[in-house]
């Protein structure tokens, strides 16, 4: 399988077998999610979903913190675009 191109180090995924590994990178921040970070699950999920060889995807994430939701500053510059 062919893991596609993320567009930020805040998403980093492994493939072992069976078993894609997505892990939140933003541990900082919480790891609040960026429109980045949104397009590179997507893409992984994506590419998870055309595979035969995925049969599970386990997310993780560094940090405290699993995820605090949405990054405010990043998703209300998006909204201004």
């Amino acid at each position: 399988m062919t893991l596609p191109t993320l567009e930020s180090d805040l998403v980093l995924v492994t493939h072992t077998e069976s078993v894609m590994e997505i892990t939140l990178n933003r541990p900082d921040k919480l790891n609040a999610l960026t429109g980045a970070m949104y397009r590179d699950l997507i893409a992984l999920l994506n590419a998870a979903e055309q595979s035969d060889d995925i049969r599970v995807v386990l997310f993780a994430a560094e940090g405290k913190s699993f995820s605090a939701g949405n990054d405010l500053v990043d998703f209300s510059q998006c909204q201004a675009r």
